[in-house]
């Protein structure tokens, strides 16, 4: 009996530090948050950040690790379920991610940021600019060709 007691002494020793040689940053990346940049790993989406793939990882609660972007003209954004484009910015092309944006839901879409310019064809008309035409299009929506495209007017 004494063996035995050893035995189970010795793995619950061996399954402890296992346990406190875990890390415990809420970051895949070793970033503070005030120090993140473009291409940063995050656990989470900081405000002023968007993210454009996301993958799992056992470092985050959320079992998700997100690849940081600031927000700039070209970069392509997800935006879960919905469309979420940051302030001063509109998009003009949708695309499915194919399970960039989410390992678990391959449905999500990305979005093509775009900074608002007159002339520019957008899929969301952005405070401070109207629009002058309107064609349908498949570009704002990959699963429904008649959505529409605005001509933005500043």
């Amino acid at each position: 009996m004494d063996s035995l007691r050893r035995r189970v002494v010795a793995g619950s020793l061996i399954a402890l530090v296992f346990i406190l040689a875990l890390p415990t940053s809420t970051s895949a990346h070793p970033a503070h948050a005030s120090a993140m940049s473009d291409g940063t790993l995050a656990c989470t989406v900081p405000p002023g950040y968007v993210y454009d793939s996301a993958a799992r990882t056992w470092q985050c609660t959320s079992s998700l690790t997100y690849h940081l972007r600031l927000p700039a003209d070209g970069v392509w954004s997800c935006a879960g379920p919905y469309v979420s484009v940051p302030a001063g910015f509109t998009y003009d092309l949708t695309l499915v991610s194919n399970g960039q944006c989410s390992p678990s839901n391959p449905g999500l879409w990305k979005y093509q940021l775009r900074v608002p310019v007159n002339g520019l064809w957008a899929c969301m008309v952005p405070s401070g600019f109207s629009y002058d035409q309107v064609i349908a299009s498949n570009r704002c929506n990959p699963s429904y060709p008649y959505a529409n495209l605005y001509h933005l007017r500043r």
